[in-house]
């Protein structure tokens, strides 16, 4: 993503259209090498949920146009993983480790090749996924492949950096995507593209410090994933830009978001994990659809899991009202702000309870709001104090 020779190619494998009537699908043997390394995918099912293992091949240009731009359009939200870590975690620290946290790029459909497209969901028209407009259709998967096509380049860069550093490639993990629709597809990619924007911010700062050079390529992606983003929130009829300043993060909340949300437990090689130094935090759960639906203050439930092992006595909080917990909601550039916890209520090892969302479209709760548990002594007057004082979370609330 970072090295300037890959930008060239972005043009070559974007531009060129793919050969739809081509029934051939190679096999490992009979792809032309020429040291090329692109993506490609297995699909299996863990508990009952399609989920991506991704592997590689060596592949010419014209096998890497097929793979590359036209394998991804089984789950349009895969896309959302391939080139996250680099972007969202980079920094002058923990250059090794930012890198190693990028999963192998999933966003390749493990079918990849114009065959395989054609029985994709969008193409075969499967439940949720029906595109009745031809026209419409065609101009769907063009604006997909494009960007799927730049993701994967973003990906192959990532890699290359990790060499450049000395370390070997990422191995591939299992990922799950919780979309049963076109539109939750479109709207979940939107809604990690935000997360993603908002620890760029974060990736800045960090590399303000010693690594200057690598500032303009970063700020390069950030507009990059500014106009994706702008291309998914104008397909499910939002306003295309969604804020004037967009909401803050940080890398532990991403990749947090990632292992709650898309990896499959235990399926990431174990020397890749125990070498990242970020920590992943239990999952925060919310309903936020009346929210949606009235945009004004509004009560939204939350719930979460007692990791096993623990109880909330662990937290130093009672079941009755989580005393020693405090939720927090961080939403633009505003000054973090508290929620106050109502109605818990406990059932074996799940906890729910509710909080005021004070919902106001002028200066608090457009576009993406980050909600976490955090302990009460943390002063939640800093996003960064915040997230390093997090219990669980993150709940992704997206409005607007």
């Amino acid at each position: 993503m970072y090295s300037s020779d890959r930008h060239q190619g972005d043009k070559d494998v974007v531009g060129n259209s793919p050969d739809w009537d081509n029934e051939h699908t190679y096999t490992k043997e009979e792809v032309p090498v020429d040291n090329t390394e692109v993506d490609r995918e297995e699909i299996t099912e863990v508990d009952g949920e399609e989920t991506t293992e991704v592997g590689t091949v060596e592949a010419t240009k014209e096998v890497m146009e097929e793979v590359i731009m036209e394998g991804v359009m089984e789950e349009m939200t895969e896309k959302m993983i391939g080139k996250t870590i680099l972007d969202i975690l980079l920094d002058t620290t923990h250059l090794t480790h930012t890198i190693q946290l990028i999963p192998p790029s999933p966003l390749v459909s493990s079918k990849g090749h114009p065959k395989h497209l054609r029985k994709s969901k969008i193409q075969r028209g499967a439940e949720g996924f029906k595109v009745e407009d031809q026209g419409q259709k065609a101009k769907l998967l063009a604006n997909l492949k494009a960007i799927l096509a730049q993701e994967e380049l973003h990906a192959i860069n990532a890699n290359t950096l990790l060499e450049n550093q000395g370390v070997g490639r990422i191995h591939p993990c299992k990922y799950k995507f919780p979309a049963e629709n076109l539109n939750d597809a479109i709207a979940l990619a939107s809604k990690f593209t935000d997360l993603v924007l908002g620890t760029l911010q974060e990736v800045e700062e960090n590399l303000a410090a010693n690594d200057v050079a690598l500032i303009r390529p970063v700020a390069s992606v950030i507009g990059q994933e500014g106009e994706q983003n702008g291309y998914f929130r104008f397909y499910n009829d939002k306003v295309p830009s969604e804020l004037p300043f967009l909401t803050t993060a940080t890398r532990e909340w991403a990749w947090s978001a990632l292992n709650q949300n898309f990896i499959v437990p235990s399926s990431c090689t174990s020397s890749d994990i125990n070498s990242i130094p970020y920590t992943s935090f239990p999952k925060l759960t919310v309903d936020y659809k009346e929210l949606q639906q009235s945009l004004k203050p509004t009560d939204i439930n939350f719930s979460f899991k007692i990791p096993a092992g623990s109880t909330l006595s662990d937290y130093g909080s009672q079941a009755d009202n989580l005393s020693e917990l405090k939720l927090g909601f961080i939403n633009q550039q505003n000054t973090p702000v508290e929620g106050e916890i109502q109605g818990v209520e406990v059932e074996g090892t799940t906890v729910t309870f509710s909080a005021l969302f004070d919902y106001k479209s002028g200066t608090f709760g457009n576009g993406l709001t980050i909600a976490v548990l955090v302990s009460t002594n943390t002063t939640t007057t800093d996003p960064r104090v915040v997230s390093g004082s997090t219990v669980f979370g993150p709940a992704l609330i997206d409005i607007n």
